[in-house]
C-alpha cells in the first residue's frame, strides 16, 4: 500500500482521543502538554512535537513512548528498562529530523542498531519491546515528556 505520510506527533502533545480520554500511551504521572503553560520541567526547546516515523512502524498518528518504563521520578532514563513502542525513521543517513515545541528542528543520527532494524518490504515490525541500554531510546524518552 502506498505511504501517505512519514511524520508522527509525540503522543504526549495533546494526546487525547476524540472522546477526550487520554490515548493509550499517554499515562500519568507524565505531562500531557495541552498548552505552553504545561511545560514546567521539560522546556519547549527540549520537547519534540513531530518526527519522521519509519514506514513499517506507522500504525496511528502518534509516536508512542511508554515512559512509565523508561524514565524515573527525576526524568532520567532507566537503562535496563528502555522500551521501544514505535520506531523513528532512519532513511536520512541513519537518522531522523525532529521538530521541537519552540519551533526549531534537529537532525538526530541513531547510534544503536536496535533503533534501525533491517527493513523488510511488506512486513510490519513487532514493536513494543525491551531495548535495554539503548542510547537512542533514552534520548527520545527525555524529549517526550516529564513528571
Amino acid at each position: 500500500m502506498a505511504r501517505v505520510r512519514s511524520c508522527s506527533m509525540n503522543t504526549y502533545m495533546a494526546g487525547r482521543r476524540v472522546d477526550g480520554s487520554l490515548n493509550s500511551w499517554t499515562r500519568p504521572p507524565f505531562r500531557n502538554f495541552q498548552t505552553v503553560n504545561d511545560f514546567v520541567r521539560l522546556k519547549p526547546a527540549s520537547a519534540f512535537v513531530f518526527l519522521d516515523e519509519r514506514e513499517d512502524s506507522i500504525n496511528d498518528a502518534c509516536f508512542g513512548m511508554d515512559l512509565t518504563k523508561c524514565l524515573d521520578a527525576s526524568d532520567q532514563p532507566v537503562g535496563s528498562a528502555l522500551w521501544i513502542v514505535d520506531l523513528p525513521a532512519d532513511w536520512h543517513d541513519g537518522g531522523a529530523t525532529l521538530a521541537f515545541a519552540d519551533g526549531h528542528a534537529e537532525y538526530w543520527r541513531w547510534q544503536d542498531a536496535r533503533t534501525r532494524p533491517t527493513h523488510v518490504a511488506g512486513q510490519a515490525l513487532l514493536l513494543n519491546t525491551l531495548s535495554a541500554d539503548n542510547p537512542d531510546i533514552a534520548r527520545l524518552a527525555k524529549a517526550t515528556s516529564s513528571h
